[in-house]
């Protein structure tokens, strides 16, 4: 049966043929008709023959199967059949006379075939035949590939989100395919439909207590797979990877009564020789192929400067809880433009010395830009931009309010007679390093000066470090909170007194003596510490499973 899902909600638009001619087809609508017009004379709309052959995946022709010529309902949007007929022998099936839709505007029109009229069997879907065919020509030309049905797997953020509408059903045009959205689907995430014909699927109108509205993109379902229809893009899982909490971190959320996820964690992962075996994504450069959660979140995904491993990369997941996270690498589908989190610097290894121009919660001064946009070629997604054509439309400032930085560091070969420096930010005057303390070499500590004027630099977060042993090292600053993390155990918290030139006044950032790994330096948002939250517990967790999800 199509439109068939996992759990039995299911609106069944067809089994058997008899069954699927008989509640879609609403009785009126056939192909070839002809018209009276309103001074009583008719008139024949112009036509095409319609050829083409039925075959299966292994490229054989496929006797006997039904074909249908199918449109629209204008008010259910649900499937309707306008015409049949049966392949022959050799595969070949025809269509004498169908409403040419290249010549005739808003006619949408598809082929639909099944291989016998018996349920569960081979499907298979053309998405407006009229696409491949020359509007010069009396006969279109369309073979029909048909095998297993295909399953749906979609993301019911992307559903309810779309145009703020609450969505009770979907339908997928001229499949015959439609399923209700229950409660239940809504708390897994996610809506499972079965049995859905194999093809290019356009038109998917989304149903709202009797409203329909329609949801864009073009899917195109290969037979017998799973597609998985995401908020950030879409396409086949070739391999998956499961996420969750780190117990420590997890436990300091329930210490408090906290919602126990974090948002906009960002970890090393490695692919899996299964997976980049497949070609990278063109149009995304130096990224592996979509890479998205169970909930169809797109998942950020970049390889650090000066990377050797190949196969190693960096993610970026918008939520983590305690319950395990299955992530999926989809190849061969869309994505949409990409949300990066704030990472301002990302390498894998970084010599000592290296500086960056960098100015600390530094303020934007950003515009909006209107341009013409145009298509070169009728018949194609792409848009290009008119760069002559543009104008500024308004404009908005801006400051940062966070600066963090991360890194390891082997501490077996560190010379502490040599007073190490590890990092730095702005000068003397005005900004802070994080050294090895004055009165105890063994030790690690940040010394900060929030303010010109201040005679001596404050002191904090001493903590034994210098080992021999390898440590990773955060340093958090987000508005006037400093957060300081070794081994992802939080050394130091406390609120700073900045004066106010410190912010937008520090300039630079620079590596100490020595090569540190896995450096970053990034811009936290509010999800470090929620609205209504008191304390920075929630920052603290994400310091400690920032660390263990590294190791």
């Amino acid at each position: 049966m199509f439109g068939r899902k996992i759990y039995s909600n299911v609106i069944l638009f067809a089994g058997a043929v008899f069954a699927l001619l008989s509640a879609c087809s609403n009785g009126t609508d056939t192909a070839g008709v002809i018209s009276e017009t309103e001074s009583g004379q008719t008139a024949q709309a112009e036509y095409v023959k319609v050829t083409g052959i039925v075959n299966g995946t292994d490229g054989k022709p496929i006797p006997q199967a039904r074909v249908y010529f199918t449109g629209d309902d204008s008010l259910t949007h649900h499937t309707i059949v306008l015409d049949s007929t049966m392949s022959d022998d050799d595969g070949t099936f025809a269509f004498d006379s169908i409403a040419d839709c290249t010549r005739r505007h808003g006619c949408t029109a598809r082929l639909f075939a099944k291989a016998t009229v018996k349920e569960d069997t081979l499907v298979g879907f053309i998405y407006d035949y009229h696409y491949f065919s020359s509007r010069d020509s009396s006969i279109v030309h369309q073979n029909i590939e048909i095998g297993e049905p295909a399953t749906l797997n979609i993301a019911t953020a992307e559903l309810r989100d779309y145009h703020d509408v609450d969505a009770d059903s979907i339908c997928f045009e001229g499949s015959f395919v439609c399923a209700a959205i229950t409660q239940e689907d809504i708390e897994n995430g996610y809506l499972t439909i079965e049995g859905v014909p194999p093809g290019i699927i356009g038109a998917k109108w989304i149903w709202h207590e009797g409203e329909a509205q329609e949801a864009g993109g073009t899917l195109e379902l290969k037979p017998g797979s799973t597609f998985f229809w995401g908020v950030g893009g879409g396409g086949y899982a070739v391999d998956s990877i499961r996420l969750a909490l780190p117990e420590r971190a997890l436990h300091m959320l329930d210490s408090l009564g906290l919602e126990p996820t974090l948002d906009s964690l960002f970890i090393p992962y490695k692919l899996s020789t299964k997976v980049y075996d497949y070609p990278e994504n063109d149009d995304y450069g130096n990224t592996p192929d979509p890479l998205v959660d169970e909930f169809g979140n797109r998942i950020f995904s970049l390889k650090a400067e000066g990377e050797t491993q190949e196969a190693r990369y960096w993610m970026s997941v918008s939520t983590i809880g305690k319950d395990t996270l299955t992530a999926r690498w989809l190849q061969g589908g869309y994505i949409s433009d990409e949300i990066y989190p704030n990472i301002q610097h990302l390498y894998a290894s970084i010599k000592p010395g290296t500086s960056f121009d960098d100015t600390l919660f530094n303020t934007h001064h950003d515009t909006y830009v209107t341009c013409v946009m145009y298509k070169r070629q009728q018949n194609t997604a792409s848009t290009e931009i008119a760069s002559d054509n543009c104008r500024e439309t308004g404009s908005y400032d801006w400051q940062e309010n966070s600066f963090a930085v991360s890194f390891w560091l082997d501490t077996k070969d560190i010379d502490t007679d040599s007073k190490p420096v590890l990092f730095s930010a702005g000068n003397d005057t005005l900004g802070f390093k994080i050294a090895q303390c004055e009165s105890d070499p063994q030790s690690v500590c940040t010394m900060l000066k929030a303010s010109a004027d201040s005679a001596n630099s404050e002191i904090y977060g001493k903590t034994k470090f210098f080992d021999g042993k390898k440590h990773h090292f955060s340093l958090v600053i987000y508005e006037k909170h400093l957060t300081i993390a070794i081994d992802g155990q939080t050394v130091h918290d406390t609120d700073l007194k900045p004066a106010a030139e410190f912010y937008g006044g520090i300039r630079g950032i620079r590596t100490g003596d020595y090569t540190l790994e896995d450096f970053v330096v990034f811009l936290p948002g509010s999800y470090i510490r929620k609205d209504g939250e008191k304390d920075w517990i929630r920052l603290q967790a994400w310091l400690m499973a920032f660390y263990e999800l590294q190791l």
